[in-house]
């Protein structure tokens, strides 16, 4: 059977160093040291993380430009100032049509 002490003693070993290297041996608790250490990071990749949600969810449909005025009917997507002509608009609706041809919005009645 494997003799899982090589193993432990690595990780007990990488446990120690990280702690001293991070500073969480030092401090009166744990959680104080994680929440005023790499925890206070987290925050911040919160709101980088909400940041690229905005972008994704605002970014027109043939480019990264932010598009806030002209929706494509029936797609639920957005188009900046530049690509908002008809023909990018109908090609972006047959594109939608085809990738989901079950949706309702596409139907003259619903069913």
């Amino acid at each position: 059977m494997h003799d899982p002490t090589p193993l432990a003693h690595l990780w007990a070993w990488i446990a120690v160093h990280l702690s001293q290297e991070t500073g969480t041996s030092n401090e009166a608790s744990r959680a104080y040291a994680f929440w005023s250490g790499f925890g206070s990071d987290l925050g911040e990749v919160t709101l980088i993380a909400g940041l690229i949600a905005v972008y994704h969810h605002h970014r027109c449909a043939s480019c990264p430009r932010i598009a806030l005025h002209h929706k494509v009917p029936d797609t639920g997507q957005r188009m900046c100032n530049k690509h908002a002509t008809h023909e990018n608009q109908d090609r972006l609706r047959a594109r939608h049509r085809a990738k989901y041809p079950d949706h309702i919005a596409h139907t003259e009645e619903p069913t």
